[in-house]
């Protein structure tokens, strides 16, 4: 008797048909965790650029201005930046909001704590917020629970 080396047809359309559901099931959770990871890279971006303002305002002696709206940003004439299309910006203020930092401290011209928040949806619930003190002080914190970030 000769022996087949190899799957049978049967057994291969069984192994793909189990393959097909298990990448069924897993799909929905890498796009939350794709939209998640997208918050966090716009959030922490935000933050290194109001710091890079900061900085910049203090090496310069000059007042410098981030104007953020609902779809990006720009920093004086250094810089532009527009967020993904799914993601959106929003403030406590009216949009666009100024941040203006004085050169001789990087102090905010704003009158108290100013966040921009992040949201990306609908794929993700999540926010973060980027709040800005007079002092100049940039920090990430999250409203509802988004991990590894203190709860605002």
């Amino acid at each position: 008797m000769r022996q087949v080396k190899g799957f049978t047809i049967v057994e291969l359309i069984i192994g793909i048909a189990i393959l097909g559901i298990l990448v069924a099931l897993a799909a929905p959770s890498f796009t939350e965790s794709i939209a998640r990871r997208r918050l966090d890279g716009i959030a922490n971006e935000l933050s290194t650029d109001l710091q890079f303002t900061r900085a910049e305002a203090i090496s310069k002696n000059t007042a410098l201005t981030l104007v953020a709206s609902a779809t990006g940003y720009t920093v004086g004439s250094v810089k532009t930046v527009t967020i993904d299309s799914s993601c959106s910006l929003s403030s406590g203020e009216t949009l666009p909001l100024s941040v203006t930092f004085e050169p001789t401290r990087g102090m905010s011209t704003a009158a108290n704590l100013v966040f921009i928040g992040v949201a990306c949806s609908p794929q993700t619930t999540s926010t973060l917020r980027v709040n800005i003190s007079t002092m100049g002080v940039i920090n990430i914190c999250s409203p509802n629970g988004f991990g590894g970030y203190p709860s605002c």
